[in-house]
């Protein structure tokens, strides 16, 4: 960012819609983005390919998009289910009761293992291979989730950030202040940027992914951020 200009891209660049809330990368050097008219592949600064209802997703405004290991594309579309994109077609899609046990998907995820991750407005779900499975324990809207040393990593919006291992679910903070926006899960810590409550960090266990003894930090305003509400952390390669 500090010697590369910013390129827009739009539907002058073959978009479907200019309104993009979603994106992920995909194993072949592109980017797939969700957008309110449909998924697009980026390449190279243009679009290569759309998919859209037309092509027989569900609908065409994308609440949030994935790419596992193998190349499979998985796009929640707003209010009515998960779409699955293989080779550049629709594969397939879970709707609710079938497969999904929630039509509005907010966050997806693999994790370290290989497993998909599915947030809900209801819940947390997993898939077994051929539907959804909820996990017990979470009951709010999932905006978030990560991963790290065998644990998932789980941003709620109402219950705070909740540590999912072995099956178990556990709060790890919660608190009003503690809508979960964005995780960011490495070896060691979990950052995860709030809704008007800062940027938690969580420190953990490298091997076991337990928080040890007094090992949150909660960093806001009075600590230098330019705001209390962080929708995004990545980390660079400083």
């Amino acid at each position: 960012l500090r010697d590369a200009p910013f390129t827009p891209i739009t539907t002058a660049e073959g978009l479907p819609a200019d309104r993009a809330y979603t994106v992920a990368a995909d194993p072949n050097g592109g980017v797939w983005v969700g957008t309110t008219g449909g998924l697009a592949r980026v390449v190279g600064g243009r679009a290569v390919q759309t998919v859209t209802r037309d092509n027989g997703l569900l609908g065409n405004d994308i609440s949030t998009v994935t790419v596992t290991r193998d190349g499979t594309v998985w796009a929640g579309i707003e209010g009515e289910g998960l779409c699955r994109v293989v080779g550049g077609r629709v594969a397939g899609c879970l709707t609710e009761g079938r497969g999904l046990p929630d039509p509005f998907v907010i966050s997806l995820h693999e994790d370290t293992s290989g497993t998909l991750w599915a947030g809900t407005s209801t819940g947390l779900s997993r898939w077994t291979g051929a539907a959804f499975e909820p996990t017990a324990g979470i009951e709010a809207p999932v905006t978030a989730l990560g991963s790290s040393a065998g644990t998932v990593w789980v941003g709620t919006y109402g219950a705070g950030l909740v540590r999912v291992r072995d099956g178990e679910a556990e709060t790890v903070v919660g608190t009003e202040d503690d809508n979960i926006l964005t995780i960011h899960a490495r070896e060691g810590a979990v950052w995860a940027g709030t809704d008007g409550g800062g940027l938690l960090r969580v420190r953990t266990s490298s091997s076991s992914g337990r928080r040890p003894k007094g090992g949150i930090l909660r960093l806001t305003t009075a600590n230098g951020l330019p705001s209390d509400i962080v929708p995004q952390v990545m980390e660079d390669d400083e």
